[in-house]
C-alpha cells in the first residue's frame, strides 16, 4: 500500500499567517503540518512508500520533507495547475498505479489518529474505499466539507459537497483509503460547472453509480482542516494541550 499526501494548494484564505508560503508548511510542535502527515502514514507497517503531490512552493515542501521517513522512501509528483483534489490524484496516477493507497490532505491534522485500525478494517473488507469521518457537535462545520448518509449495513451513500443542509452531524474528511482500480475512474469524474474542477465527492458518487460500496472509519479523536486563521488556532490549542 502507498501513502499519498496532497500538498499542492496555496491556501490563500490563510495568507495572513502563511506570508505567501504553502499552508502545509505551517508548524505545530516545531514541525510542519505536512511532515506530521507523512510521518503518520509512514508509521504504518502496510505503507511501503509515501508519495507527495506538490505544486505551489514545491521546492519548500521537498526541502522540508526530504527523501526518507521512518526508513521509507518519499517521492514527489507535481500538480502543474492546482485544480482540486481529483486533479491532484491524476497527477499521481503513474506512481500510485497498481497499488491500494491511503490518501491524506497536507493541510489536515488529526489528533490521535485511528489509521492502524482503519487499514486493518480496509484489508478485511471488500469496500472500494474507506473514508475517515468524525462526529461534530456543531453541525455547521459539516457545511465546510461534505455530508453523506450511512445505510443499515454501514455503507455510505448520497454524498453532497459543502451542503446547505447537512444530513447529520457526521463530517467527511480527506483521509481516504482507496482500492487501486479507483484510479481508472478519475477521467470519468465530471467537472463541477461552478468551481470548474473535479470534486472528491463526485468520485464517491461515481463509485456508487458503479455499485461499489464505500465504508467509513472514525478518523481520530479530533479533526482539523486548516483553511482559516481560526482553524489554525483551534488546532494549535488542541495539540499543544497534549504536549
Amino acid at each position: 500500500m502507498k501513502g499519498l499526501v496532497l500538498a499542492g494548494g496555496r491556501g490563500s484564505r490563510i495568507s495572513s499567517i502563511t506570508k505567501g508560503g504553502n499552508k502545509c508548511l505551517l508548524k505545530i510542535n516545531d514541525r510542519s503540518i505536512v511532515s506530521h502527515n507523512v510521518e503518520n502514514l509512514c508509521a504504518l507497517g502496510e505503507i511501503d512508500e509515501c508519495i507527495v503531490v506538490v505544486g505551489y512552493r514545491a521546492d519548500a515542501i521537498i526541502r522540508d520533507l526530504g527523501s526518507m521517513c521512518n526508513h521509507k522512501k518519499i517521492t514527489y509528483c507535481v500538480q502543474k495547475k492546482q485544480k482540486g483534489l481529483i486533479n491532484a490524484l491524476e497527477s499521481a496516477i503513474e506512481k500510485v498505479q497498481g497499488n491500494d493507497f491511503f490518501m491524506v490532505l497536507g493541510d489536515e491534522m488529526i489528533l490521535k489518529n485511528h489509521y492502524q485500525e482503519a487499514v486493518k478494517k480496509f484489508n478485511s473488507s471488500e469496500v472500494s474505499s474507506l473514508i475517515g469521518i468524525i462526529t461534530v457537535d456543531d453541525i455547521s462545520k459539516v457545511k465546510k466539507t461534505y455530508t453523506f448518509k450511512i445505510d443499515e449495513e454501514g455503507n455510505m451513500t448520497s454524498f453532497v459537497e459543502k451542503p446547505a443542509s447537512p444530513f447529520n452531524n457526521y463530517m467527511g474528511t480527506g483521509n481516504v483509503i482507496f482500492r487501486k482500480d479507483v484510479l481508472n475512474l478519475l477521467a470519468e469524474v465530471p467537472v463541477n460547472p461552478i468551481r470548474g474542477e473535479k470534486e472528491l465527492v463526485d468520485l464517491f458518487n461515481l463509485l456508487l453509480e458503479r455499485e461499489r460500496s464505500i465504508g467509513s472509519f472514525v478518523v481520530g479523536d479530533a479533526y482539523f482542516n486548516i483553511n482559516t486563521t481560526e482553524d489554525f488556532e483551534a488546532m494549535e490549542a488542541a495539540f499543544l494541550g497534549i504536549k
